[in-house]
């Protein structure tokens, strides 16, 4: 009979898609980000990224490991006087969609930015 084995073919494909929707591809951050808030950031593919809040200039590099971010030798340049540094110790971040949690080195959130169109 060819019904059960197409049958059969037919579920392990449905299955199979199914597994496929569950897996989690690693994170592409490359682009630009930017919260509400002024703070926004650039990530290259060269694995380097710059940013800035208005008043403050970040640079460094990054790694992922999934949606998981790490940022190494980060230098932020204070451009005026009044402002707060909302980018201090920047350390990590968090890929959700087209969303990117920023956590300082005592992995307290530092802003949420989004993906700029």
């Amino acid at each position: 009979m060819r019904t059960p084995r197409i049958l059969t073919a037919a579920v392990a494909v449905a299955a199979a898609a199914m597994l496929t929707g569950c897996v989690t591809d690693n994170a592409d951050p490359t682009g630009r980000w930017q919260s509400e808030g002024g703070v926004s950031l650039t990530f290259d593919r060269d694995g380097s990224f710059t940013g800035d809040n208005g008043c403050t200039e970040i640079s460094g590099t990054w790694t992922a490991n999934d949606v998981n971010l790490s940022f190494d030798d980060v230098v932020d340049e204070p451009a005026c006087t009044d402002g707060e540094d909302l980018l201090a110790g920047l350390d990590s971040g968090t890929l959700a969609d087209d969303s990117l949690t920023l956590y300082a080195d005592d992995e307290a959130q530092i802003a949420v930015l989004q993906r700029a169109q």
